[in-house]
């Protein structure tokens, strides 16, 4: 029979206990950030979900990069306006898709960066080069097909999408 000591045992309760709490504190604090936002407090959110952006746990900052830049693409922050939200939400998207670009998280970062720059801020060039960054990147997502029908009708006015579709057919 293997002897294991008490200290040793003592050491991996302790480690157990931590990597739980941090769990549990984490998830918390996403809950915080959500019932925040639900009563309409989305400073207060965004805060909470800052003290989350730098974890050391990739997917977790991920979750909170995507999280504070939707809350600032909803453009519903009062102390901010126009496109300095936007842009806010752009610089969330940015750090998730490029410090964590194997999460789950990355993938709709990136595509919602393409999104904000194509329909919010007509900077097609940079929608352009997102959204090839996207198809490149994730060729199976189901935003791909999405993606692809953006990148044909991008910067056209409705009238002009109607005319190519009479055309087509």
């Amino acid at each position: 029979m293997i002897k294991i000591s008490s200290s040793v045992v003592m050491i991996f309760i302790l480690v157990s206990i931590t990597f739980i709490g941090c769990g549990k504190n984490e998830n918390e604090k996403f809950q915080q950030a959500a019932t925040l936002q639900q009563t309409g407090k989305y400073p207060e959110a965004i805060s909470v979900l800052t003290e989350l952006k730098d974890s050391e746990v990739d997917t977790i900052a991920a979750k909170a990069r995507l999280s504070i830049g939707k809350l600032y693409q909803m453009q519903i922050t009062p102390q901010m306006v126009g496109n300095s939200l936007l842009d806010s939400a752009l610089v969330a998207y940015g750090s998730c898709y490029t410090d964590y670009p194997k999460t789950k998280f990355a993938e709709e970062a990136l595509f919602l960066s393409g999104f904000v720059n194509a329909n919010d801020l007509q900077n097609f060039t940079k929608a352009t080069e997102l959204y090839n960054k996207f198809l490149e990147s994730y060729p199976k997502s189901p935003y791909s097909e999405a993606v692809k029908q953006e990148l044909e009708v991008m910067g056209l006015t409705p009238e002009e999408i109607l005319n190519r579709k009479i055309a087509v057919k």
